[in-house]
């Protein structure tokens, strides 16, 4: 009879959540790990993902070589293997972008990191809904954990009616993500239909900063394409 041994959730404190203090043997502290756990749950609160798009990858999009469907996988890979700074993808509907963004982010999860992919407009409506309840402590928090994710797939970037709350948060989050991702403490993805010129001067030249990598995909329907369920 073979003995089956138990599976935790987390294997560094065996779900304890608590682990010995390296400068005080006799003492312990809450658990590293299970905290970055957690973290990553509360995220997924307004990551995007539907139970099918958490199986998407970059190996399900078929282009065509040298293609500029080719040029944006190659890009996104190139991103996850360094996620940080700031990746820009505008261009047509249809060709892949949503899917690329939602590869990336299983990618990153797969790998331990922390990570969301959403519509801007989500962003827009889960910040809204503290308001709603009365609650500016509850914006700040989710406005803090948007800004401190390792890594953040912002979709639909130009799809949001600007107001003048909405442009302020667009200011703040893109402005920290911008700095931070100069810093290698964090990496943006950006997916769009409009031209980057379009979009107020300020973000266009955070975005075409040389540092960071820009990529235009004009390519055509790609869906009929897809394989995998």
């Amino acid at each position: 009879m073979s003995l089956e041994l138990p599976t935790y959730r987390c294997p560094v404190c065996r779900d304890s959540e608590l682990v010995i203090d390296s400068e005080n043997l006799n003492a312990a502290k809450p658990c590293p790990a299970c905290a970055a756990l957690k973290r990553a749950e509360r995220l997924q609160v307004i990551c995007g993902l539907t139970e099918g798009a958490r199986r998407v990858s970059l190996e399900q999009i078929i282009a065509p070589e040298r293609s500029q469907t080719a040029n944006m996988v190659k890009a996104a890979r190139a991103f996850i293997d360094a996620p940080y700074g700031m990746l820009t993808i505008y261009g047509t509907c249809g060709n892949a972008k949503t899917l690329t963004l939602q590869a990336i982010v299983n990618a990153a999860l797969q790998r331990g990191i922390p990570a969301i992919y959403a519509t801007f407009y989500d962003v827009v409506d889960w910040i809204r809904e503290s308001f709603n309840d009365k609650s500016e402590i509850r914006a700040s928090v989710k406005m803090q954990r948007l800004r401190d994710v390792p890594i953040l797939c912002l979709d639909e970037l130009d799809k949001v009616k600007m107001t003048d709350w909405v442009r302020e948060l667009q200011t703040e989050l893109i402005d920290w993500r911008y700095r931070n991702g100069l810093a290698r403490k964090c990496g943006t993805v950006f997916a769009m239909n409009c031209e980057i010129d379009t979009l107020p001067e300020w973000i266009a030249s955070r975005l075409k900063d040389g540092r960071h990598v820009v990529v235009q995909n004009n390519d055509k329907d790609l869906r009929p394409l897809m394989r995998g369920k």
